[in-house]
């Protein structure tokens, strides 16, 4: 997917992260990312706070292929202790 546009945003429903798939309620800040697939449809995903930092920590970027809840699927306990550091710090 070519990446084309991203922004940050206030969720005016609920929507899944991309990365994790957990689904966030409305009112959540939340990237949400603009692409365009290899068939030339526009697709509009969601990112939460923790896999962006996850991502950012480990050199990942939001431009790929990335299905629906692989990130967490693929370093659980990693994503686990970043989602913990991002709920302490709302503290």
């Amino acid at each position: 997917m070519f990446l084309l546009n991203e922004n940050m945003v206030k969720a005016r429903k609920e929507h899944s992260c991309r990365g994790c798939g957990k689904v966030y309620p409305k009112g959540s800040q939340m990237l949400n990312a603009m692409y365009m697939d290899r068939y030339g449809k526009y697709v509009s995903v969601y990112w939460c706070a923790t896999c962006l930092e996850y991502m950012s920590r480990h050199g990942l970027t939001i431009a790929g292929e990335w299905e629906l809840g692989e990130l967490l699927s693929f370093d659980r306990a990693g994503w686990q202790d970043v989602n913990l550091e991002i709920i302490d710090r709302k503290q």
